[in-house]
């Protein structure tokens, strides 16, 4: 549906689809302005009322250090305002306020610090010491990640939900400016130290990661806040590591799915597609999948198999640099067909070598919106073209029945077979009632190798499902056919996913600038609903143009990527963190489940806790951390 769009946005718009796929050289996508240090918003001026605003709101005229929830162990489940407003209560830390966390061994856990003067910081410096426990044993201060909260701009986008739906009209989720300008708080900059114009505030965000070898109990540091205006500040950390221990990434039980697109790597870091160059990046994304317990890898069978209508119902991928297939289709000049996966091959073998998988989705016997299409080499014609077919069509069944056959038997050779998913994702029972007649005719071995998006209708074609959540309980689509498919396949031991679109309900989402708190939530959904996990249609699909600066391509800002792309790899945003943290509280649940010292009930109350409220603006910022105590007191 077409939002009001500004004639600037619009205009940008249309730049950015005419400029689809253009090379990364072309674009600003690193220019230095990105990263700066003097300056984490990229705002060179503000207006003056702002400046009183923010001034109203700062307790003091001095240094101002707070804990934006006001309890240091929630203080991630909220976006800190760029620019504070009085009608927030912000109160300022003292030096003696102890700043309490809590975690199990093997888990990370975040919290943040917000800083503020009325003049200029220049070289704020936050360190954190090692945590050091009564017998000596530590924390090195090298397991603490700090990194400063950068702000990007608020854009409004062409298709998905508005932004007063997700943000509120007050700016409930950590938007700040609220017309002049509009910025919010996402990307997670790692800098040694960072330049704080006056009358802004800057968090902190630190993450501790505990080691799994590390006794459990009470560990003792320092916060050391330094700037050249105000010298140091010192306050006390203290991080209480509870006797539990969660499993590493790769044996999570958590089934996380994100789709990462490497063209989009290719053409925004400027480098030739499947270059060495590349291959770096791809191993350097697929780690960082890796490290949320990612188990699938998504390949493209197909070219560019996400594509929709646009301008003048022109067809164009959904996102600002579409998928190259990784299988090479080529038509010999007898009218016989070859596949060349060496492309394919090389990237189910890196995502495997660094942590991805076991399962690999192949994209797409049917393509996402529009007429079926196949691009291939026409070796008579001497170059590639793209045929268009109804999948009723002959030649359709002919041409898929071929590869269908010979993917098989690739698959089999490679050791692949178990582990393969032809995806398919919300298309029409129609449809998919005619391609399930191809594939059981042609490669039987693959009829139970289907992965497929949509409602609770799509039960009945795949032995993996995701299901989108306006059609759970409560959700604008609600159907009770849902909680029917979802007893099922729990009872036969099928998996079932949920996954959010930017169309659907606004909350809970993980848009830029959706609540923190909701991110946070997902992992606990899954288990509200006994879900395996969580799946999300686009890691790192950014924009055409700087995504810093044009941070919308076409959907509600942020639906297409949780990542942004640093110098030499993945940038982390409060949103990825925060729904590691959620896996991360859904693991802890396994393993007190498996414990046996968990009672049904006790679980129940705190998954209702921590699920109640899915609109984050209503939420308390605390029923995550609650939910926590409650399973530890058991």
């Amino acid at each position: 549906m077409k939002r009001n769009l500004s004639f600037f946005w619009f205009a940008t718009l249309l730049i950015v689809i005419g400029l689809t796929d253009i090379a990364a050289q072309d674009r600003p996508a690193f220019a230095d302005e990105v990263y700066r240090s003097d300056n984490l918003d990229g705002l060179e001026q503000v207006p003056e009322w702002l400046m009183v605003q923010v001034e109203s709101a700062l307790p003091s005229e001095g240094l101002n250090v707070w804990v934006p929830t006001g309890i240091f162990a929630s203080s991630s489940l909220v976006r800190v305002p760029r620019f504070p407003r009085a009608s927030r209560s912000i109160e300022k830390i003292s030096k003696d306020q102890v700043l309490e966390l809590q975690a199990v061994r093997n888990e990370q856990v975040s919290a943040q610090l917000a800083i503020a003067a009325t003049d200029t910081l220049s070289d704020l410096q936050v360190q954190v010491s090692d945590l050091k426990s009564e017998s000596g044993e530590l924390i090195p201060a090298s397991n603490v990640k700090v990194r400063y909260v950068k702000y990007v701009p608020v854009h409004r986008a062409y298709t998905g939900n508005t932004y007063e739906d997700v943000a509120g009209s007050e700016g409930l989720s950590g938007v700040s400016g609220f017309g002049g300008p509009d910025v919010v708080g996402d990307p997670l900059i790692e800098l040694e130290k960072v330049g704080v114009p006056a009358f802004r505030a800057q968090p902190a965000w630190f993450t501790v990661k505990v080691p799994k070898e590390n006794t459990p109990g009470r560990y003792e540091g320092t916060i050391k806040i330094t700037s050249d205006q105000y010298g140091v500040v010192k306050l006390p950390i203290q991080l209480a590591v509870r006797e539990y221990s969660i499993p590493d990434p790769q044996n999570y039980k958590f089934h996380m799915d994100a789709f990462m697109n490497p063209s989009s790597l290719a053409s925004y870091y400027g480098v030739e597609a499947w270059s060495d160059g590349h291959w770096d990046l791809i191993k350097k994304y697929f780690a960082n999948l890796a490290s949320l317990g990612q188990k699938k890898i998504t390949t493209t069978i197909t070219e560019k198999p996400w594509k929709k209508p646009w301008l003048n119902d022109q067809m164009q991928p959904q996102t600002g640099t579409g998928y190259q297939s990784m299988v090479k289709w080529v038509l010999g000049s007898e009218g016989e067909w070859e596949f060349n996966y060496e492309i394919f091959d090389k990237y189910v073998e890196t995502g495997l070598e660094v942590g991805v998988g076991p399962y690999i989705s192949a994209y797409s016997m049917l393509t996402f919106r529009g007429a079926q299409r196949l691009t291939y080499l026409d070796e008579q014609k001497g170059k590639e073209v793209t045929e268009y077919l109804d999948v009723k069509d002959k030649r359709y069944k002919e041409v898929w029945t071929t590869f269908l056959r010979d993917f098989s038997a690739h698959l089999r050779q490679k050791g692949w077979l178990d582990q393969i998913y032809l995806g398919f994702d919300e298309r029409p029972p129609e449809l998919m009632d005619h391609i399930l007649k191809i594939i059981e005719n042609s490669a039987p071995d693959l009829r139970d190798k289907i992965y497929i998006s949509g409602g609770p209708d799509v039960d009945k074609y795949a032995e993996d499902i995701k299901i989108e959540y306006s059609y759970f309980p409560g959700g604008s689509r609600s159907n009770k056919k849902t909680t029917e498919v979802i007893k099922r396949r729990n009872e036969v031991g099928q998996p079932i996913r949920f996954y959010l679109t930017c169309c659907g309900d606004p909350h809970p989402n993980m848009y830029t600038y959706s609540p923190a708190i909701e991110s946070r939530m997902m992992p606990w959904i899954s288990l509200k609903y006994n879900l395996d996990g969580y799946s999300h249609w686009a890691y790192n699909s950014w924009p055409t143009l700087n995504v810093f600066e044009f941070p919308v391509f076409n959907y509600t800002q942020g639906d297409e990527y949780y990542v942004y792309p640093g110098l030499k790899g993945p940038l982390s945003s409060i949103r990825w963190e925060l729904i590691k943290e959620g896996i991360e509280d859904f693991e802890l649940v396994q393993i007190l489940k498996d414990s046996k010292n968990l009672k049904n009930e006790t679980l129940e109350r705190a998954i209702d806790l921590a699920t109640r409220d899915s609109n984050g603006q209503k939420k308390h910022k605390e029923d995550l951390f609650r939910a926590r105590q409650i399973l530890f007191k058991e």
